[in-house]
């Protein structure tokens, strides 16, 4: 098997990852807006996935809502969007970034969890 100088081996980067709105109400479902800048200078950047943990009830797991975000396909420097479903009588307090995860279209990928920068101070609360 060859290999090519110019092959893509570098994973995308989330360069910024914003939430809005930063509170709701457990009362309703409702949907928190996901906006976020990710780069590719290579093969291109084609998925974002990832999911918000919960708080975690005694003796329990953290509930975990997941979410895939997609750019707009004629504009690749666009932000990213999607829309993160929270039920009604979601666990009240704060959620946080579970794990984002990149891949790009050479299949090269990274995941980003709430110690990263980016995401580290990103959360919504559940009132």
């Amino acid at each position: 098997m060859s290999s090519r100088a110019d092959c893509d081996s570098t994973p995308p980067t989330l360069d910024s990852f914003d939430l809005s709105p930063a509170v709701v109400s457990s009362e309703t479902a409702t949907e928190i807006l996901v906006t976020a800048t990710v780069y590719d200078a290579e093969s291109g950047a084609a998925q974002m996935t990832g999911w918000f943990l919960g708080p975690v009830a005694a003796g329990g797991q953290p509930p975990k809502i997941s979410f895939q975000c997609a750019t707009t396909p004629n504009d690749p420097h666009a932000p990213w969007t999607c829309r993160v479903a929270v039920p009604q009588r979601a666990a009240k307090g704060t959620w946080k970034v579970g794990v984002i995860r990149l891949e790009d279209k050479a299949h090269n990928s990274r995941e980003y969890t709430a110690a990263d920068p980016v995401v580290a101070n990103r959360v919504f609360e559940v009132q």
